[in-house]
């Protein structure tokens, strides 16, 4: 009974502890929805409070499947447009600090940060190289379609 009471607080404390992701979907500023392409901006460019996609590259991506056709089909595909930036550009904006690789897509919502697929990891190759996988991502946390 001892040994069944231990198990059994072990299990509830580890089961506590496990990290629950609580995921809100959200929209996109209106503008983003209604147009399928990737447009390239400047640092300048950024409003602070917007919620938009972000695509970060550089000019030397080695990936068997170029990442940013991946994104055009995806722009196409959902009619969302996508904002991309070099990598030279984005190193002067404020997302750099915590974004220091590229390629990379950032969701926003009102300026800040919600999360992005990160170049260094491999759990996130499949998202650059997979239409379906990359979609599935962003939906995850944006509606992609405007009501």
């Amino acid at each position: 009974m001892k040994k069944f009471l231990i198990v059994l607080s072990l299990l509830l404390i580890l089961c506590g502890c496990q990290k629950k992701e609580n995921i809100e979907k959200f929209y996109l500023n209106d503008s983003y929805y209604g147009s399928s392409e990737i447009r390239d901006i400047k640092a300048d460019d950024l409003k602070s409070e917007d919620s938009f996609l972000l695509f970060t590259y550089n000019y030397y991506c080695s990936l068997a499947i170029p990442c940013d056709e991946i994104f055009k089909s995806f722009s196409k595909n959902e009619n969302i447009e996508i904002l991309s930036m070099s990598i030279d550009e984005f190193k002067k904006t404020s997302y750099y600090k915590t974004v220091k690789y590229a390629p990379s897509v950032l969701i926003i919502k009102d300026g800040k940060i919600v999360t992005f697929l990160d170049a260094e990891k491999n759990s996130d190759i499949e998202k650059y190289q997979d239409i379906d996988k990359f979609t599935e991502w962003v939906s995850k946390y944006i509606y992609l379609k405007k009501n």
